[in-house]
């Protein structure tokens, strides 16, 4: 037997991707393949989550199932997807293409197989067009099931609450998907990965930006204390990055006095569900963190809750909090409670699902063989989509809710223009520059002699021949200029003049070198040579370094560069600084960071000290920074890429600089331009020039 599963399961929440775990463990013994379809289809990040494949391919291609199971996750009510015109297969032209739960009904009824819906829930009362889609969903189904009472109050609000079941939320079973062995070596490798150490005791909080109005800083002040009470470590987890809280998250790790384990992007499901299994309590908005508290019998209190179904439903509405400082308050009150109220979850989930699993198969079962009758449905299908396809306001809310994800949609599209605009501009502004100095600087004396003295040098050493930036500079001019529409030969011709004295004696060494061979070369040249060769090419290039003071040469810099890019959004950077013994460096590199680098997104310094003994882990602690400060004193001198391995690990923020502890900025641009040249590029990585 073949199910296709139809679920939200490209989205980033966690309750989500748990769902096809759940069902896998269920229907296993029933099925000989389950392929699990959502919206977009695809693989979500963590490792553990099958893949999925698209809503639309599977409507278009079908996908030869025997039944169709629905939910879980919030796909009621969620909005449909205009993803791409109407085509073969589609449910009917007005949609364009059905949402996860008219797709699933119409693949069932197409191919006359059973619909079960696993439990989902309804986010918003339905429109009128989508409550009368909703009844035909209904209408071909064997067995209909909502996760909460309220999902239920919203079905019937539309017309659709009869023969529709409430069982608990199938993401309880979660506690079943791993053993307690495979819990704890996940709960182990979270911190381990992460360069921290194990906790005793552990607290795990989940933030939403929608529910929690306070800003970042005041918000960290108030989980401290909640840490403080508890005696643990806190666990800050992102149980739904589709909501964009990571931000948030990153921003209240960067202030906490008490450092958190930082589960931005967990590598897997199991690492979310151990570190649940494992710690004291949960505190969150999020219901899935209630959903898995519950399952493992941990304490938990819903703080803001998105909804509050789950915790009306097991009786744990007297722990709700209205906000963090409501819940530091209580804290204390939560650790020393009784656990009954929260093991007595899973103790009352457990009967009413196995007995919605059961229902479940025997509707797969039952419903197997030639159903005529549904295939009949997809009239009804079609004559609604007939009756709303000719009026001004089809689809009602679902088209509004198209205009609002197009329009943001578009506002991003602009953002990017602008930024790619500003990109052209700079970089016209500096090939004008280089057209202009290029001659001028092949044609110097100063540039011809060190060429050939480093090129005597390179054969000296029997050194190879690599490519250098000014080999190709004829080429970009040539064809800058040809993109500006000159004409005639665009080639830089060689500076007049005749050969100086030094350049002659230069070439007939070079001669010398290319006739000799090996042995009798290192008799014609001299170690003495060599380093006369050399301290003539430092002398060389000391001419072409600037001599001015840097206020000065920070403003010429700019002057060249045009002004400092602008984008609609910067990333957060953690600047990680390996050093041993070099505080004069790190005063110079921490005075550059505090009070000349300009940077409009939020920064951080994870300084990783190599047992240094004079004072540098001191300096770090006492220096008053703007920016997070974070410090590994590491007891012996480890390697640089292990060093820098270890900051890395601890770093929050979305980009990581890697910067030596003598670098001293003096120009406040110099981050934005690397910032803004790694996004307007797509670069994998960029450097800056040290002068």
């Amino acid at each position: 037997m073949k199910i296709a599963h139809f679920g939200a399961f490209d989205a980033q929440s966690y309750g989500d991707l748990v769902s096809p775990l759940v069902l896998e463990r269920r229907l296993s013994d029933l099925c000989d393949e389950l392929v699990h379809v959502s919206p977009s289809g695809g693989k979500a990040a963590p490792e553990d989550c099958p893949p999925s494949t698209a809503l639309p391919e599977s409507l278009r291609e079908g996908l030869g199932a025997d039944g169709v199971v629905l939910g879980g996750g919030s796909v009621f009510g969620a909005a449909f997807d205009p993803g791409r015109p109407a085509g073969p297969g589609d449910v009917f032209p007005s949609l364009a293409r059905g949402s996860v739960w008219l797709g699933a009904a119409y693949v069932a009824a197409r191919d006359g197989v059973p619909l079960c819906w696993n439990a989902p829930s309804v986010a918003r009362e339905l429109t009128p067009i989508t409550a009368r889609l909703a009844r035909w969903t209904a209408s071909v189904s064997d067995y209909a099931s909502v996760r909460d009472p309220e999902s239920r109050r919203l079905l019937e609000r539309s017309g659709l609450g009869g023969g529709v079941e409430t069982v608990p939320d199938p993401a309880l079973e979660v506690c079943g998907l791993w053993s307690a062995g495979e819990l704890e070596e996940a709960y182990d490798e979270a911190f381990a990965r992460r360069g921290m150490e194990t906790p005793e005791r552990s607290l795990v909080l989940d933030l939403s930006s929608a529910q929690t109005r306070e800003d970042a800083g005041r918000l960290a002040a108030v989980l401290d204390g909640i840490c403080d009470t508890a005696q643990a470590t806190p666990i800050i987890v992102d149980l739904g990055a589709l909501h964009g809280d990571d931000r948030l998250h990153r921003q209240v790790a960067r202030s906490m006095r008490n450092a958190p384990l930082l589960l931005g992007h967990p590598r897997s499901l199991r690492e979310v569900a151990a570190c649940v299994a494992r710690s004291e309590a949960y505190l969150g908005s999020s219901p899935d963190g209630m959903t898995a508290a519950g399952s493992f019998g941990k304490r938990g209190m819903p703080v803001a809750p998105e909804d509050a179904s789950f915790v009306e439903q097991f009786g744990l509405s007297g722990w709700r909090a209205g906000s963090w400082e409501e819940a530091r308050h209580r804290t204390e009150s939560l650790l020393s409670a009784y656990p009954r109220d929260w093991e007595r979850v899973m103790q009352t989930a457990r009967p009413a699902l196995d007995g919605h699993w059961e229902r479940v198969r025997e509707a797969l079962r039952d419903g197997q063989g030639a159903r005529p009758e549904k295939r009949e449905a997809l009239a009804r299908l079609e004559s609604l989509g007939e009756e709303y396809l000719g009026r001004d306001s089809a689809l009602g809310g679902i088209a509004a809710e198209h205009l609002v994800e197009a329009r943001s949609e578009i506002e991003r599209l602009q953002g990017r223009v602008s930024e790619l605009e500003g990109a052209i501009s700079t970089l016209e502004h500096w090939m004008e520059r280089l057209n202009t100095q290029i001659p001028a600087l092949f044609g110097s004396r100063q540039w011809r002699a060190t060429r050939i003295l480093g090129e005597l040098y390179r054969r000296a050493r029997r050194r190879p021949r690599t490519p250098t930036a000014a080999a190709n500079l004829h080429d970009v001019v040539r064809q800058y200029r040809s993109w500006k529409g000159s004409s005639g030969d665009t080639a830089l011709p060689p500076p007049a003049g005749s050969e100086s004295a030094l350049e002659a004696r230069a070439r007939r060494v070079l001669r010398l070198l290319d006739s000799k061979k090996p042995s009798t070369l290192l008799r014609s040249v001299s170690g003495r040579a060599v380093a006369a060769g050399r301290r003539r090419a430092r002398i060389e290039l000391r001419k072409l370094k600037p001599r001015m003071p840097q206020e000065q040469l920070a403003g010429e810099i700019r002057r060249r560069l045009g002004p400092p890019p602008a984008l609609a959004d910067w990333p957060s950077i953690s600047v990680v600084v390996l050093t041993r013994d070099g505080l004069p460096y790190l005063k110079k590199l921490f005075a550059g960071l505090e009070q000349k680098t300009d940077y409009p997104g939020s920064l951080e310094l994870i300084l990783v000290d190599n047992a240094s003994s004079d004072g540098s882990v001191e300096f770090a602690g006492s220096f008053e920074t703007p920016f997070a400060v974070t410090v590994i004193e590491n007891t012996e001198n480890v390697s640089f890429s292990e060093g820098n391995n270890q900051g890395a690990r601890l770093a929050s923020g979305e980009l990581l600089l890697f910067a030596n502890n003598d670098v001293e900025p003096f120009e406040s641009g110099w981050l934005r331009e690397m910032a803004a040249l790694l996004r307007q590029r797509r670069a994998g990585a960029v450097g800056a020039r040290l002068v």
